[in-house]
């Protein structure tokens, strides 16, 4: 519908908005069409086995690109400040389904009453991250709105759903986030600010029992626990329900099968196939190196780099104490967090949440 609409654009001469970034992400979506023709001709181990997953995989990506050329068209139309002020209405329903899964199951259909909290989304995760998200895009409103009020409800309530999805990638993301705002300016109070509010996530967190389960499984790890070797570790992650071991187990696995295919990997959404485990690779750059091989993965940091470089740019170019300029600085302490939170998660999985950040990066 986007690429209709762009075609209408151009046979009625109107001027089609894009700017170098919407180039560059172009380029490099088509890039990674490289991974999806290679398995479609029959090219690697796996052959054209999983080609249907990785055309899927490729047209997710692709839709972001879409997002972005869309809201592009914006530009003269809708001030930018008004159209991220219309994204919160896109919280209404994950936040009373939330609420819903919380304390009225019943009220639910079967699909949604579930003993999890995805709300919407789908996997708590990815709740969890989409919480993330608009509880940073919140703080940027309180720091240039009147009536703060509503936004301080708005703000607690987000935070304690995002506590409740027990999602300890959302509260790690939420931590670095914290830490990265705060310290290009860091004073006393900041500093102590960002810690309480931190340590009362992090308790709320622990208070939990799924909570502490999933604090004390990190400690029982060879990075906090030297009786613990790699072999070990595999091994015990088969069956101790640990899912950090878990994650070091798959981790490894997943370079195990790398090193069958170094140069360009098995193609676009194949690491869920490539490992005894048959699922995600729970850390990004990994499953870039696997599907993509070494020239995947320089692609991916690049593309991360050439994204953090425009944050910078537009950081550089806004009117100090600016809506803009605070956005700016929002956007690039949200990316470090998912930059972190890809090293341990399946981030890039969160669909939701890159659709909405792609949405804003256009803005």
């Amino acid at each position: 519908m986007t690429i209709l609409y762009v075609i209408v654009q151009i046979l009625l001469r109107r001027k089609i908005h894009t700017g170098k970034f919407f180039w560059y992400f172009a380029g490099w979506v088509a890039f990674l069409g490289i991974w999806v023709v290679l398995p479609a001709a029959g090219w690697g181990l796996l052959g054209s086995t999983y080609v249907a997953s990785g055309i899927r995989e490729w047209v997710r990506i692709f839709s972001w690109l879409m997002v972005y050329l869309l809201v592009m068209q914006l530009k003269g139309r809708i001030h930018p400040q008004k159209a991220i002020t219309a994204l919160f209405f896109s919280m209404i329903v994950p936040l009373t389904v939330g609420l819903l899964q919380l304390f009225a199951p019943s009220l639910l259909p079967p699909i949604l009453a579930c003993n999890c909290l995805d709300s919407t989304i789908g996997h708590p995760s990815a709740f969890g991250s989409f919480l993330f998200l608009f509880i940073s895009l919140t703080l940027w409103k309180l720091g240039h709105v009147k009536n703060r009020s509503r936004w301080m409800m708005l703000l607690g309530l987000s935070s304690f759903l995002m506590v409740m999805t027990r999602s300890l990638t959302s509260l790690l993301m939420f931590t670095v986030f914290i830490i990265a705002l705060i310290a290009p300016k860091l004073n006393f109070l900041r500093l102590i600010g960002g810690i309480l509010f931190i340590l009362v996530v992090f308790y709320l967190f622990a208070s939990t029992e799924f909570g502490h389960e999933k604090l004390t499984a990190v400690l029982e790890t060879p990075i906090f626990n030297k009786d613990l070797d790699l072999s070990r570790t595999i091994l015990l992650a088969a069956g101790d329900g640990n899912s950090a071991n878990w994650r070091i187990a798959q981790w490894t696995f997943l370079i195990d099968a790398w090193k069958q295919s170094p140069l360009f990997g098995y193609g676009l959404g194949s690491s869920l196939f490539i490992t005894t485990e048959k699922n995600y690779a729970h850390n990004d750059y990994l499953r870039f190196l696997a599907e993509g091989g070494i020239i995947g993965l320089i692609s991916f940091i690049v593309f991360l780099g050439v994204k953090m470089l425009r944050l910078i740019k537009c950081l550089r170019t806004s009117p100090i104490l600016s809506p803009r300029r605070r956005l700016s600085f929002i956007m690039i302490a949200i990316f470090v967090a998912m930059l972190v939170g890809m090293t341990t998660d399946n981030v890039w999985t969160h669909t939701t949440l890159f659709f909405y950040w792609y949405l804003i990066f256009a803005v």
